[in-house]
């Protein structure tokens, strides 16, 4: 298989179809088309030959069995890859019985996804080669057949040439059992009594049993409980004009360990419309369970804590779609849940004509290019990090208005991408007046202590100006004030009188004056 192998890859997804040919093309033995329509596909290959097709499954026009289809009933022959995505499954069986050459499962590292897709297209351009050839042998040996009278050596060679011929197609056949077997998923056939007459190897793995233990052998894994009902009812679901279906159940391991199976089953039937056949793929979907079972839990728990908050609240996906209204905004707007959820009208609970609430803000881009109306009433939270808060008159509500504080915040996974926006709300309207008095009181009482200041600072300056000595002290003698005249005349600091003792020094002769007059003063004469 020398040169360059030519390559038209169909699917819608223009990324995927970008990054799949810079990789093949990289290494330099392929050379690849994209398009993005089967329709545009169908159209190319009438004046195009390519070594090899690949096709997604799911797509806007035809999928990929029916472009398959569509190639095989041309007769165009092109080795053909089906590169599915989710579901796939359900169209395994299918695309194999359709003459697809490879079926591969979209996701996953993509480095290691495109090398198999890669050793995939080389494996199915080299069959087809081999098909081809011999094919043309076969041609040649029809044509030595008729010249069979030539002689008995000619007969002897042609003889040899179909045992060669016949060696050729065991070993195609043995392909595609490999193809088979080198699958993860667990493939078997069995008969509608349980008697398997086909399992490949992952089947044998996964079940811990021996092939010859189960070919010719009826083998039911142990069903759980719980499933068994659907499992009975699921395969009634098959018919002739349906034949495939596809069912998640639980089936109890040989340690004693419960695993969660996803199987896609195709009845066979006879020509007098009796199933003859089951053909069935399966995967081991424990991991996957537990995960959905984990968000919904998680979601559970969100909706709980939002439901059950005594505050107002709301949530909306990242398209300002509503998807949690709680109980206590459903008793404050008067609008249930169940008329808003799904909507983008959550602005009704507070406005009365359309206007983005401070979530909006968030979502579309933040609050800093907000419309006039809006400008000065919001601020970034000085508890909530990365949140924003904001008051508002609402002059409609109540019989006179009322005051409405909104905290807001957008809502991202654990890799920084968007996914909404929660907004509470809390009516301070009583608060807010009440602010307001305690703002005029304090205002007021500004004013009186200003007064007082003024009316102190006139008296100060009175005694000051006094030429007498003036002073308080306590009995003890500790002095509280003392005015200037009085420390020029004793020539002392103010700072080493006030709060110091300090007793001038008396004559022995007037000391006993001194106490008296000090004794004379009293409540009815305090002044002397």
């Amino acid at each position: 298989m020398a040169g360059t192998i030519r390559v038209l890859y169909v699917d819608d997804e223009t990324g995927l179809l970008d990054i799949g040919k810079r990789f093949l093309e990289k290494e330099g033995a392929f050379a690849v088309d994209t398009l993005i329509s089967v329709e545009a596909a169908l159209e190319q290959l009438k004046t195009e030959r390519y070594d090899a097709i690949i096709s997604d499954y799911q797509m806007p026009d035809l999928d990929g069995i029916a472009f398959l289809k569509q190639l095989k009933a041309s007769g165009n022959i092109t080795p053909f890859i089906i590169f599915t995505g989710k579901g796939r499954e359900e169209v395994v069986i299918e695309a194999l019985n359709e003459g697809a050459d490879f079926y591969l499962q979209k996701g996953g590292e993509p480095k290691a996804q495109f090398a198999e897709l890669a050793h995939k297209i080389r494996s199915a351009v080299m069959r087809k080669h081999a098909e081809a050839e011999l094919l043309k042998k076969n041609e040649e040996l029809n044509a030595s057949y008729e010249q069979i009278a030539a002689g008995e050596e000619e007969l002897r060679a042609n003889l040899d040439e179909l045992i060669s011929q016949e060696r050729a197609l065991r070993e195609t056949e043995q392909r595609y059992r490999n193809i088979v077997e080198d699958q993860t998923e667990f493939i078997c056939r069995f008969l509608p009594n349980g008697t398997h007459i086909f399992v490949n190897e992952a089947y044998c793995r996964y079940f811990g049993v021996a092939r010859e233990d189960i070919i010719g052998h009826t083998f039911r894994p142990v069903l759980y409980a719980d499933d068994r009902e659907a499992v009975s009812s699921f395969f009634a679901t098959l018919t002739q004009k349906d034949p495939v279906g596809t069912i998640d159940h639980r089936i109890i391991m040989q340690d004693g360990s419960i695993r969660w199976q996803r199987w896609s089953d195709r009845a066979i039937f006879d020509n007098k419309g009796d199933v003859v056949e089951y053909q069935s793929v399966g995967r081991d979907i424990t991991e996957q369970k537990a995960a959905e079972a984990a968000i919904k839990q998680s979601e559970a728990q969100l909706t709980a804590i939002i439901q059950g908050s005594p505050i107002p609240k709301f949530v909306i996906d990242k398209d300002h779609r509503v998807i949690h209204w709680n109980k206590a905004l459903e008793a404050y707007s008067g609008i249930l849940e169940k008329e808003i959820i799904g909507t983008k009208q959550h602005w009704r609970a507070f406005y009365k004509e359309v206007r983005p609430c401070l979530a909006d803000l968030l979502l579309d881009g933040g609050v800093e290019e907000i419309p006039g109306w809006y400008a000065g009433k919001y601020a970034k939270s000085k508890l909530i990090e990365g949140a924003y808060e904001a008051t508002d008159f609402f002059p409609h509500m109540g019989k006179t208005g009322i005051w409405l504080f909104f905290t807001a915040s957008v809502i991202k996974d654990d890799e920084g991408n968007t996914l909404g926006a929660v907004e509470t709300l809390e009516n301070i309207t009583e608060t807010h007046f009440k602010t307001e008095e305690l703002k005029e009181a304090y205002q007021k009482m500004q004013a009186a202590f200003d007064q007082a200041k003024l009316s102190e600072e006139r008296y100060r300056n009175v005694v000051e100006d006094q030429t007498e000595f003036i002073s308080r002290f306590y009995p003890d003698g500790t002095h509280v004030f003392v005015n200037e005249a009085y420390c020029r005349y004793f020539g002392k600091r103010r700072d080493d009188i006030i709060g110091h003792i300090f007793r001038p020094v008396i004559p022995k002769e007037d000391r006993l004056k001194l106490k008296e007059h000090f004794r004379s003063l009293s409540p009815q004469n305090p002044v002397a």
